[in-house]
């Protein structure tokens, strides 16, 4: 099991980007350093109407596939 924790702040006219159809993907910059590419709709849950801002915990199995993504706070 790969774990990498993240700090996100998204705005809300970048979720209805989203929405849109016109952002497909959100990179973040992982704790220690490592740039991940998520696909945007797994931060689908996460979304409110002021966008996402958290700290996150995401979940990779040993190929690296995806196994879950959680708000922590």
């Amino acid at each position: 099991m790969v774990i990498y924790h993240f700090s996100m702040s998204l705005s809300a006219a970048k979720c209805k980007l989203f929405y849109a159809g016109k952002i497909n993907a959100v990179v973040v910059t992982a704790d220690n350093g490592e740039t991940i590419q998520l696909p945007a709709a797994r931060f689908r849950p996460f979304m409110t109407t002021t966008g996402v801002r958290g700290r996150f915990r995401l979940r990779l199995d040993d190929q690296h596939r995806f196994v879950d993504l959680d708000k922590i706070y």
